[in-house]
C-alpha cells in the first residue's frame, strides 16, 4: 500500500483511500472550510451555553446543521464528493478500481455508507489537522469561552 493510504470496510464493501497530493488537499480543505466554517462556529455558539449541546433544543441544532445545507447546492454538493472519493478505490470481486466512475452502482441505495465513507476519506487526508481541532477543543477555545476543564480555583 503506498505511503498516505489507507483501507476500511463499510457495509460490506472495502474502499481505499489515498491522500491527495498537498496543493489539491489545500485547495480541497479551503473550500470545506468556507463550507462549514460557519455551521462550527455556529454549533460551538450552542455549546457556550451552559447544559447546552449534550442536550441542545434540536430546533437549535437543526438551525446549525440547516446552514451547512443551505451553503451547499446539490451540484456543489456532488462535486465536492467527487473531489473528496477522486482518489478513491472500490474493491470487487477480488479487483480493485476506481470508486467515482461506479459510484452510483456501488453505493446505491446506501446513503448512510456514503456519509461514513466521506467522513473516512476527511480522515485519511485531514487526520492530523482534525487532531489539531480535537485538541483545541479540549481545552479553552478563547472565542466561545469553552473549555474542558473546570477553572482553577
Amino acid at each position: 500500500m503506498a505511503v498516505g493510504t489507507r483501507s476500511t470496510t463499510i457495509g460490506g464493501t472495502t474502499f481505499t483511500v489515498q491522500q491527495h497530493p498537498a496543493r489539491r488537499a489545500m485547495r480541497l480543505l479551503a473550500r470545506l472550510g468556507k463550507i462549514a466554517g460557519p455551521t462550527l462556529g455556529a454549533l460551538a455558539g450552542l455549546a457556550s451555553k451552559p447544559g447546552s449541546l449534550g442536550g441542545a433544543k434540536i430546533e437549535a441544532l437543526g438551525g446549525a446543521l440547516g446552514g451547512l445545507f443551505d451553503a451547499l447546492t446539490p451540484d456543489e454538493a456532488d462535486r465536492l464528493l467527487e473531489e473528496l472519493l477522486c482518489f478513491t478505490s472500490v474493491e470487487e470481486r477480488g479487483r480493485s478500481a476506481p470508486l467515482w466512475p461506479v459510484f452510483d452502482v456501488v453505493l446505491q441505495g446506501r446513503p448512510l455508507d456514503v456519509l461514513k465513507l466521506a467522513k473516512f476519506a476527511l480522515e485519511v487526508n485531514f487526520g492530523d489537522f482534525l487532531d489539531v481541532l480535537h485538541d483545541l477543543s479540549d481545552k479553552q477555545l478563547p472565542a466561545s469561552g469553552l473549555t474542558s476543564e473546570p477553572p482553577s480555583t
